[in-house]
């Protein structure tokens, strides 16, 4: 089990029993709009837990992983996704309860697991996608150094990358 610590807080990798959490946030209209799913149940949640579960994360490409976003000593606010999309790069999504939004801890989480990516893997290349109308997430991409390089109109999408310079 995967644990990363930052100064508020604990980034783990997700369980059968969060599938509740997950599922309440994942289902309120102002989170879902900026994500790809219309509903989003319990049954749903546990679905993906269950199968990441299943398999192991190697990073090798399509390796991908779930990870909690919890409150020290709290509630669960969020959880973040990476999908290995080579095998020095790798793609990051977030989605948190609108409830802690604008406190930093999607910039916080976001921040601490890439740190951690490039640390425990030969990272060179960070992707990250966001809807075009989602002006939280651009700044938060943006504040931590990633560059918009590609836009779809027909999916209202946003591509951005970060690339990991060499420690000189």
């Amino acid at each position: 089990m995967i644990v990363i610590e930052t100064e508020r807080l604990q980034i783990r990798t997700l369980d059968e029993s969060d599938a509740p959490r997950m599922a309440e946030y994942r289902n309120k209209r102002e989170v879902k709009q900026y994500q790809s799913w219309r509903h989003y149940s319990v049954r749903d949640a546990k679905k993906l837990i269950r199968m990441i579960n299943k398999y192991p994360f190697r990073g090798e490409r399509y390796d991908m992983m779930q990870y909690a976003v919890d409150i020290k000593g709290g509630i669960m606010i969020g959880d973040l996704h990476i999908t290995m999309t080579g095998k020095r790069s790798f793609m990051i999504g977030y989605t948190f309860d609108s409830l802690y939004w604008h406190h930093g801890y999607a910039r916080e989480s976001v921040a601490a697991l890439i740190d951690y990516m490039v640390a425990n893997y030969p990272i060179k290349k960070v992707l990250a996608y966001i809807m075009t109308y989602n002006e939280a997430s651009r700044r938060l991409l943006l504040d931590l150094g990633f560059e918009k390089f590609d836009e779809s109109k027909f999916l209202r999408e946003e591509s951005y990358q970060k690339f990991i310079e060499e420690d000189t």
